[in-house]
């Protein structure tokens, strides 16, 4: 999905009308933590480059469904 794109926009505008982040997107909607990059390495010690997701989770918080981090998660069940 170019940005520019007639699609890109209708998609953008789409998520817009739920006022919640796009849905495509693999972010913390807590915290913010979303996905790092980091490299691979093999037995001859060459780099490939690679993404590395968090552990996110649909839950209901207050009523609305979010995608929240587990390290999220288990901090919300310390302060209950």
């Amino acid at each position: 999905m170019e940005h520019g794109t007639k699609f890109c926009f209708a998609f953008q505008t789409i998520c817009s009308m739920f006022h919640a982040p796009c849905s495509m997107s693999r972010i913390c909607q807590i915290c913010g933590r979303g996905p790092k990059s980091s490299q691979s390495r093999s037995h001859s010690n060459i780099a490939t480059k690679r993404t590395v997701a968090i552990n996110l989770q649909i839950r209901k918080v207050r009523g609305k469904k979010i995608k929240i981090c587990t390290k999220c998660l288990k901090s919300q069940a310390k302060e209950k």
